[in-house]
């Protein structure tokens, strides 16, 4: 008897066997969408696999038939199937978590393959000798293999992408493209239409329902050999992949924050092995795991001039300690402010990175010296300009009051420094020029921060931004950048805060001067000796890399462990605390023999607060797990044999965890 295997959709932690009738046997295969008894009620499922043995969820209970094929919902490809078995195994998830992960609730839809031949590809640029090389070298490989494509800012690697992706498309291969935010697309898709035209699609949340399910389709029904999106264009069916690009390839937005905390790299190396494709990791400033690992192999490839023959910008390290006596009161170093006005009068474009929403980062009574935070998630309130106190951590909103909370006192006092502040700052020092501001306060979408970026191209003098301004853009005639308030960066508690400040600086520095001047970059701050900025100054990524890296060894952090970070939390913080005391030393039981190895011993740290205590109104306790390269994966299956926390308790297993706040 033929039984097939079935993914419901619900948390359970298996799948369900059920028989198939006799009219549907020559219409079901693996991924197929049906619908089958669940209880009293009829639930969706996709069938994981066919078999003649029945789960042993199901083992003692008599077998009932699959009720329909559901028409409305898309049969999965043997590709798509495979992931999903793959992630829900790699990451411990339920089959159904991984399913919806994966694919989400997508729409069967019939579409027209495109008639219209693409445009005749013609590259605009004399591409140059590394940019060659590094096209030969990629091509001539024999796939899977990861290469690292280290390119200073203006190198010319979206060139090269553009080039191995015609080179893909020549041998009816396909090549996925993830970008590190959806505000990067528009650019994108502008260039690889203009190469490619309607074989290309685009697929992220900002986009519609029924414009991600008519992408999604495309790239399932075979329509098309490029497909541009973040992280999640990684999960869409692809059956003829031959390359994936990672741009940026060290920016944070690839490790998902919220369960399951998946990491892309590890997603596309999956689908590297199972579609025997090529990977290219492409950054200016790679992860130092990254760099790391590949430095010293034949698969690194360095691009250390500029596409345009201009040299990187001058970084100017300003003592702001030394600005404030000087000059107290002023936002804006002197040399800075005199670097403005200069851009200005000539036309050029100026931008100004300040990675703070809001006007105050912090609203302090001067009476009882207590600080205005969230009772939800014990971090301090920022105020905005529209007189709304916010949390950026829960997104909770409060009316501004002239009393404090505390004492009930009027002598609050807003403190630090916010975008809106500098905003404000900007139209007083420069009334005359066209300043225009792009967070997340300004922008809600794809569209938005597309048209106020072509106003900026177009119209604007100064753009101010968060690091949505840092990440890819290509501006001709910035020829000045400012960074402000980065010191809020380098002194988050977390271990990898001097790596994301160095590259954060390197990469908003490279927005200046890329087409035919000199750029100049000013970072401001209160720490100028840090080595942080010593290697920004001369945009020394190797050099950054060599002093970090005896740092992570003596203390055990990647790329010479795996980090496994188990989260506990919970609304009462005695039940948090007490059952996370309870599973560390679970831990050291069931862990002792790798906890004593004599080779190269598994670090189990103590019971620890978050960084971030408290959010969305959950305690947290956190236990981290330094785990030897050669056993993580075998510690990742004794975890997987843990008995879940008490009802009142949450856990949250975040496999290689990249930051740990």
């Amino acid at each position: 008897m033929l039984i097939a295997d079935i993914i419901i959709a619900r948390g359970v932690n298996t799948v369900y066997s059920y028989t198939i009738p006799e009219d549907l046997i020559d219409q079901i295969t693996s991924g197929t969408p049906v619908t089958v008894p669940l209880g009293r009620r009829q639930c969706a499922g996709t069938i994981a696999k066919l078999t003649t043995e029945p789960s042993k969820k199901t083992l003692k209970q008599p077998l009932k038939p699959i009720t329909s094929i559901d028409k409305k919902r898309p049969v999965l490809p043997p590709q798509s199937m495979a992931l999903i078995q793959w992630f829900q195994t790699y990451y411990q998830t339920t089959p159904f978590k991984a399913l919806q992960t994966i694919i989400s609730n997508r729409k069967y839809r019939e579409l027209t393959e495109p008639t219209t031949p693409p445009p005749l590809f013609e590259t605009p640029f004399t591409l140059t000798p590394n940019q060659k090389n590094a096209i030969a070298t990629i091509l001539d490989s024999t796939p899977p293999q990861e290469f690292l494509l280290h390119g200073i800012t203006g190198s010319g690697k979206t060139e090269i992408y553009i080039q191995l992706a015609a080179a893909m498309q020549s041998q009816n291969k396909q090549t996925l493209i993830l970008i590190p935010e959806i505000a990067l697309t528009p650019q994108y898709t502008a260039l690889f239409t203009h190469r490619f035209g309607e074989k290309l699609t685009v697929i992220h949340s900002g986009l519609t329902p029924k414009y991600r399910d008519i992408a999604w389709n495309k790239i399932h029904q075979n329509h098309v050999d490029i497909i541009i999106g973040p992280r999640s264009a990684a999960f869409t069916p692809m059956q003829r992949l031959g390359l994936i690009i990672v741009d940026e390839e060290h920016d944070p937005s690839y490790k998902q924050d919220t369960y399951p905390r998946y990491d892309i790299h590890h997603i596309i190396q999956f689908l590297a092995q199972h579609h025997h494709a090529t990977i290219v990791l492409g950054s200016a400033t790679p992860r130092i795991a990254t760099l790391h690992t590949k430095q010293s192999k034949n698969t690194y490839i360095r691009l250390n001039e500029r596409a345009t023959g201009v040299p990187l910008p001058d970084v100017h390290i300003i003592d702001m300690a030394i600005e404030h006596r000087l000059h107290p009161g002023e936002l804006l170093s002197q040399s800075l402010s005199n670097a403005i006005k200069d851009a200005l009068s000539q036309n050029e474009k100026v931008m100004i990175l300040l990675n703070r929403r809001g006007f105050a980062p912090t609203i302090i009574c001067q009476s009882c010296h207590k600080y205005l935070t969230c009772p939800e998630c014990q971090l301090s309130y920022t105020y905005h300009s529209d007189k709304k106190l916010r949390c950026h951590r829960c997104d909770t909103t409060i009316a501004v009051t002239n009393l404090c909370p505390h004492c009930n006192k009027s002598t609050l006092k807003f403190a630090g420094l916010g975008i809106q502040k500098i905003e404000l700052h900007l139209n007083q020092k420069f009334p005359n020029a066209s300043i225009i501001r792009l967070d997340k306060d300004t922008v809600k979408n794809v569209k938005e921060i597309d048209t106020l970026l072509t106003n900026f191209k177009q119209n604007g003098d100064i753009l101010l931004g968060t690091q949505l301004i840092a990440k890819g853009h290509d501006i001709p005639n910035v020829n000045i950048v400012g960074v402000l308030g980065i010191d809020t960066t380098l002194n988050l508690p977390d271990f990898r805060s001097a790596e994301q400040t160095f590259q954060l600086l390197t990469q908003v520095a490279g927005r200046a001067g890329r087409a035919q001047k000199k750029g100049t970059v000013y970072i401001q701050t209160l720490q100028p000796t840090h080595y942080v900025f010593k290697h920004a100054h001369t945009h020394d990524t190797l050099g950054f890399f060599n002093e970090e890296i005896p740092f992570r060894k003596k203390l055990h952090y990647p790329p010479y462990c795996t980090l496994i970070n188990l989260i506990i939390s919970s609304k009462n913080t005695q039940d948090a605390q007490k059952w996370a005391t309870q599973l560390h030393h679970l831990l050291t039981q069931k862990l002792s023999p790798f906890e004593n190895s004599q080779v190269e011993p598994l670090k189990i740290m103590p019971v620890k607060p978050c960084p971030f205590e408290k959010i969305r109104n959950h305690f947290r306790f956190h236990i981290l797990l330094k785990c030897p390269l050669n056993t993580a994966t075998t510690i990742k299956d004794q975890l997987a044999t843990l008995d879940p926390p008490p009802k009142s308790v949450r856990l949250i297993i975040d496999f290689d965890a990249w930051q740990l706040l």
